[in-house]
Order: structure tokens, then C-alpha cells, then sequence
């Protein structure tokens, strides 16, 4: 491309129940009549849209915006790199949310309005964030390592995106995601686990979760990690004690709005580096995507990715 301003969109239809594929014609219209200059791909399957970001960064373009949900975001991230190098620095990540979760940009204050959408991508002004990079083993039983940009939960989080996916999302993201909650705890048993944090063992004890986290939220809504900032260079990582099932279900309303961490087996720690170790069968989903099963370790590339936000980012570039 001669002209390295112009954006790529990678269209994913299938996000939000459809919807996005559906829309996908009228909301092209608008960003056009609205002096947006860009050219787009749809996705046809899965991880479809990290090899388009790939693409599109190697012919030139130098702004790939998501047009999705988490899952759409998370793959377009991956786009940006080779392992863990990124293919063009300079380069910076969009997102238009259309998906039914669409949790990552609840931490930047970000709605779903498309005038907002628009007024970020004519602003010059944009946020190096933090990339997290998780080792794990797959369904297949096979080591597989993914970026993340969001949050990783292990434990009812995994159960959960299992149940979300195989059913329908046409209630939207947040009872979507609180209905798979709960047909999950009714079954979900406590895992056994060890987690290290920065090369020293914290914990040694049953979990309904371990949720390492870029983002504050997650699952539809959760307020899961309260000021967790994707630009300090660290994860939350925010450990759900062994709670019975009860008392689970009574501390589930409390997670939308942070409260959740009052609780007495609930534990909040910071880190760059960790560690889950278990020897039981821990479903882990990534930026609501499932993606393997503990053991599995994080770490976190430090201000690894530009992305766009408008006039006014929310965090601090020190």
C-alpha cells in the first residue's frame, strides 16, 4: 500500500449471534458516509482472522481494526505478531465491538456507539498496552502458546465458554454468559491447584477459578479485576477460593460490580510472570475463547501493541 494511514477491517460475521454479518452492509455504509477510508475482509473460519491481520500488516497496511467480539479481537491480535515479535511495531489495533460479550473495551469506558467508533479512528492518538502470552495444552493434548489481551480464566470461566458456545448467544452478552454461569456451577467441582507467582509459590488449594487478567472485565460484564490496567505491565491475577456451590451462586451477582473481592477466599495478587499447575482436568478460556487445559503459564509483554483510543485515553502513557 502506498498510503500507510489506510485501515484494513476484518469483518468476523458470525460475532454476535450473526448479527454482525448481517449488519455488516449498513454499518459499512455508515463508516463510509462518515469519511472513514479503509478496505475489508471477512473471516470464513476459525483463527481466519489472524492470518488476514498477517496479511494485511506484511502489504503495508498499518491499522487492522477487529470487527467482532473478544474472540474476533483476540485472533487479530495474534495477527500482529510472529510468535512473540511483532511483524510491523508501528503498526496499531482497532476494534468496532459488535460481538455479544465485547469486554475488552469495558475497560477502556469504550460503548458500542458507532459515532464513537468513528471519532477514534480520526484521531491520531493511540495507547501502547500490554500483551499477555499463555502457554497451555490444547484439546488435542498438543503445547500450544497464544497472546492474549484480555483475560484468562480457569475453572468455571473454561465450563462456562464450553456451555456459552454450544448453545445460542440470542439473548445477548450479558444473560448469555450469566445463564452459562449458572447451568455451570450446578455441576462444577473445585479444582486442586498450585499457583506460582514471579518464580514463588503463593497457593496450594482448591479454586472455582484463577483468572489472570490484562482487562478489568469479562464473561458478559464481570467486573472481575477492578483496576486492572492494561498498561502497567502487569497481570491481576484474582484467585475464587474453595467455595461450595452455594455460596458461589450467592457471591455470582457481586462479580458485575467488583465485590466479589471483599470475600474472604477470594485473593488478589500482581505479577509478570505465573503459574497454574494442577493435575486435574481445568477447562482454560482465553478472551472468551476456550482454549486448553491446565498446566499452563503466562507472561506479559510489556506495552507490546498499539491501539487506537481517540482524543481521550483513559490511561496514562508513563
Amino acid at each position: 500500500m502506498s498510503d500507510q494511514r489506510q485501515m484494513m477491517l476484518v469483518v468476523n460475521p458470525s460475532a454476535g449471534h450473526g448479527r454482525t454479518g448481517r449488519n455488516w452492509p449498513r454499518l459499512k455504509d455508515y463508516l463510509h458516509q462518515h469519511g472513514l477510508s479503509f478496505d475489508w475482509a471477512m473471516t470464513e473460519r476459525p483463527l481466519h482472522a489472524t492470518e488476514l491481520t498477517r496479511e494485511a500488516l506484511k502489504a503495508g497496511y498499518r491499522c487492522v481494526v477487529a470487527v467482532g467480539g473478544d474472540g474476533t479481537l483476540n485472533e487479530v491480535v495474534n495477527g500482529f505478531f510472529e510468535g512473540t515479535t511483532p511483524i510491523a511495531p508501528e503498526a496499531r489495533c482497532g476494534l468496532i465491538s459488535t460481538g455479544t460479550g465485547s469486554d475488552f473495551r469495558r475497560t477502556f469506558g469504550w460503548s458500542k456507539d458507532l459515532r464513537a467508533a468513528v471519532q477514534r479512528f480520526t484521531s491520531s492518538d493511540f495507547l501502547e498496552v500490554d500483551v499477555g502470552v499463555v502457554s497451555c495444552v490444547d484439546r488435542d493434548g498438543r503445547q500450544v502458546q497464544r497472546l492474549f489481551i484480555n483475560v484468562v480464566d480457569l475453572g468455571v470461566g473454561g465450563e462456562t465458554v464450553v456451555r456459552v458456545e454450544s448453545g445460542s448467544k440470542a439473548l445477548g452478552g450479558f444473560l448469555t454468559f450469566f445463564w452459562g454461569v449458572l447451568a455451570t456451577l450446578a455441576t462444577f467441582r473445585n479444582k486442586q491447584v498450585k499457583l506460582t507467582l514471579d518464580g514463588e509459590e503463593v497457593f496450594d488449594g482448591r479454586v472455582a477459578s484463577v483468572l489472570v487478567a490484562n482487562g478489568a472485565y469479562c464473561a458478559g460484564g464481570m467486573h472481575v479485576a477492578p483496576g486492572a490496567s492494561p498498561c502497567d505491565g502487569r497481570f491481576d491475577i484474582i484467585v475464587v477460593g474453595d467455595m461450595p456451590r452455594l455460596q458461589l451462586l450467592a457471591a455470582l451477582p457481586s462479580m458485575y460490580w467488583g465485590g466479589h473481592l471483599r470475600l474472604k477466599k477470594v485473593s488478589r495478587y500482581s505479577a509478570r510472570e505465573v503459574e497454574v499447575c494442577t493435575q486435574e482436568h481445568m477447562l482454560l478460556q482465553a478472551d472468551g475463547e476456550l482454549l486448553g487445559t491446565a498446566p499452563a503459564r503466562f507472561r506479559i509483554l510489556p506495552r507490546a501493541l498499539r491501539v487506537q483510543t481517540g482524543r481521550h485515553p483513559p490511561f496514562s502513557r508513563a
